[in-house]
């Protein structure tokens, strides 16, 4: 069977969408939104011919899922509870669409990536700005403020954003006038989700990726960094005022007075998981038994480290560690090899604030078994794969100064 990259291309690109609007699953019910994901696997099998190389990388991140099911089994059969052997089988199938991802991603080029967060950026936008001012059915404003849309909550939203603006950057930092001028109106559309949201960890993250782009452009291009702060700054304040910020008052910047006033919640919920650690220790208490009480509601720990360690024990959480770790183990092994990391190096940079967004923000959210969340991890983690050894040539790097052509 033959490859068709059209068909990759358009595989990753809805899988891209359907985690941009993750909350459609609370739309159409979970199983049609599985569903939709299938048409992602079809997609892709036939995208990328059915073939996949069996790598080192790929073997790695096969043994991190199977520790994961194992530890959700062995918590399950324990706790005598099969809601726990349920949402472990999900990660069989999550791991299964990986493989047809890291596939389809494999034959895609740096501009298609470009494409890919352009349009979910966009799509993101689109849905958001329609249901607000047009179907205000579907609009979403909570109590506090802050707003969404019911194909992406607040608190969802703004991931298009920490996933998809970096690659955005990157174009901005490399393309001709044209281009960054088109890059710089996407920049700037996916900021306006993220002020919409409101989220404090979506702007915690936006600003280590702006604050370690400039130093990363300050080292490759240290003569022009100080006009594309300025044309930036420029471009932000244009943003604030297209969201109706009063920018004389500083109540009106929700996600600044969210950010400064803390989060009791928060920190009532780590006191509470490791307190379930104790008592679940070693093999945890079963899939959703990592919670607080809020507001007399029994709410999960938002905090997937500790929610691991809990529900499914020590087993599950080092498969956890592991999987979110093995790609920063290959990508370092390519530089050691004497890889060029100077080839698209922006892009590059996009690919590894990918992966390490997911593990940052798996500090403030909860355990999932959703392809919403964990679609994310598979997209940035085989885009990633896929960018660390491309270079300038359209060449992918095998190992040992050994190059196939794409």
């Amino acid at each position: 069977m033959k490859t068709n990259k059209r068909y990759a291309f358009l595989a990753v690109l809805a899988a891209s969408v359907l985690v941009t609007l993750g909350d459609t699953r609370n739309i159409i019910g979970s199983l049609n939104y599985w569903l939709l994901w299938g048409g992602v696997l079809v997609f892709g099998v036939y995208g990328s011919g059915g073939r996949l190389k069996l790598s080192s990388e790929v073997s790695s991140i096969t043994l991190g899922f199977a520790l994961i099911t194992l530890a959700f089994m062995i918590s399950a059969v324990i706790n005598s509870d099969a809601y726990t052997a349920y949402q472990g089988v999900k990660f069989i199938a999550i791991y299964i669409l990986f493989l047809v991802i890291y596939s389809c991603s494999g034959l895609l080029e740096l501009n298609d990536f470009y494409k890919i967060a352009s349009i979910s950026i966009m799509v993101g936008l689109v849905v958001f700005v329609m249901s607000k001012f047009f179907f205000d059915g579907f609009y979403v404003q909570l109590g506090d403020g802050r707003q969404g849309s019911e194909f992406a909550y607040p608190g969802v939203m703004w991931k298009v954003c920490a996933f998809f603006a970096p690659y955005i950057i990157a174009k901005l930092l490399t393309a001709r006038m044209r281009g960054a001028i088109f890059a710089g109106c996407v920049l700037m559309a996916s900021v306006y989700i993220l002020l919409a949201d409101s989220s404090r960890t979506g702007f915690l993250w936006f600003a280590i990726v702006i604050f370690s782009f400039f130093l990363l452009r300050f080292l490759v291009f240290p003569i022009r960094t100080l006009l594309v702060a300025i044309l930036c700054l420029i471009a932000g304040i244009c943003v604030l005022l297209s969201s109706n910020v009063d920018l004389t008052n500083h109540d009106s910047l929700l996600v600044l007075n969210r950010l400064f006033e803390g989060d009791p919640v928060r920190a009532a919920m780590i006191r509470d998981g490791i307190s379930n650690v104790q008592k679940c220790f070693p093999f945890g208490c079963g899939f959703g038994s990592s919670f607080s009480v809020v507001g007399g509601e029994n709410i999960v720990i938002h905090n997937v480290y500790l929610g691991m360690l809990g529900d499914v024990g020590v087993l599950g959480e080092l498969a956890l560690l592991f999987l979110m770790l093995m790609p920063f183990v290959f990508f370092l092994l390519s530089l050691v090899q004497g890889f060029d990391l100077n080839n698209n190096v922006f892009f590059k940079f996009a690919a590894i604030l990918g992966v390490l967004c997911y593990i940052f923000i798996m500090l403030f959210h909860p355990l999932s078994t959703e392809m919403s969340e964990w679609g994310y991890w598979i997209l940035m983690v085989s885009w990633l794969s896929r960018i660390y050894k491309y270079d300038d040539a359209g060449l992918i790097n095998v190992g040992y100064g050994q190059k196939v052509g794409c």
